[in-house]
């Protein structure tokens, strides 16, 4: 930086150097201003406008390994905090030095990569949160930093989000105290759900996320699932039962090893004959 400075004062008192000579004959005041504005104007304008941290040879220098490439981006991160792209960089970067240490053997050197992708992918989610392709990203790489290689109640959670939508018509035709209840089962056994969620008071279209802290039973959670049924119904009641004129989303089936997040789309249907199906809640 102070380098910088020293080259920009001289490069304008070479310029000044043509234009004060006739200014200092006739417009003295004029020259002086001049002389004393024009360095300060040059240092204030690079300041708020330039990049004074490219002067940093460190930053300048052609990073010679994957290590000083990775140092530099850390570095511009540290400037620009809400680059999107420079996070899903970084924890792609480390993830990918994560496992080519772990494919040489070297699994706990690899941990610290793996844990630094995970990190850095959560930084990129807080600027896009319902990024779906980011969803998936950041939960492979949460998997990756847990020593057992499982999503975790955390992992679970950014797989299986739902988006809820539906018909003006109908929505308007519910009474004040309709609940969305959002419930997820075992594909692959009948029972109970495994989470669900009740949401009193519910304004279309919503974004909600089920984990395991939704789970019924103690037993029983979503992440020991690895296909899950998850559908939606906005109970006209508010009753956990179901009953005929509640808006009812047809049940999607979400792998959660390659889960992203879904849309369900609730519309007026009758109430289901099966009623063993409605989902059980602590009132």
């Amino acid at each position: 930086m102070l380098a910088f400075v020293l080259g920009a004062v001289a490069l304008v008192a070479l310029a000044l150097a043509f234009v004060l000579p006739t200014l200092w004959k006739d417009a003295r005041q004029s020259a002086i201003a001049m002389l004393v504005a024009l360095p300060l104007a040059a240092v204030a304008l690079y300041a708020g406008f330039g990049t004074p941290d490219a002067l940093d040879p460190a930053n300048r220098t052609v990073p010679e390994s994957i290590e000083q490439a990775v140092a530099q981006l850390e570095r511009r991160l540290e400037r620009e905090p809400d680059s999107l792209e420079g996070w899903v960089l970084l924890g792609r970067t480390r993830k990918n030095q994560g496992r080519e240490t772990a494919a040489a053997g070297d699994f706990a050197a690899a941990m610290p990569h793996f844990a630094s992708a995970a990190a850095a992918f959560r930084k990129a989610r807080d600027i896009a949160p319902h990024e779906p392709d980011l969803l998936v990203e950041t939960a492979e790489a949460i998997s990756l930093s847990n020593a057992e290689r499982a999503f975790g109640a955390e992992g679970t959670a950014l797989l299986d989000e739902v988006t809820i939508s539906a018909d003006a018509d109908a929505l308007a035709a519910l009474p004040p105290q309709a609940v969305v209840f959002v419930f997820a089962r075992n594909a692959d056994a009948p029972g109970p759900p495994v989470a669900a969620r009740r949401v009193p008071a519910a304004r279309l279209p919503m974004t909600i996320t089920l984990s395991d802290a939704d789970r019924l039973m103690p037993t029983a959670t979503l992440s020991a699932r690895p296909r899950v049924e998850v559908s939606a119904r906005f109970a006209r009641s508010g009753a956990v039962t179901p009953e005929a004129g509640d808006l009812v989303a047809p049940p999607v089936i979400v792998e959660l090893a390659n889960a992203a997040p879904i849309a369900l789309t609730l519309s007026p249907a009758d109430a289901p004959t099966d009623a063993a199906r409605a989902p059980t809640f602590a009132q």
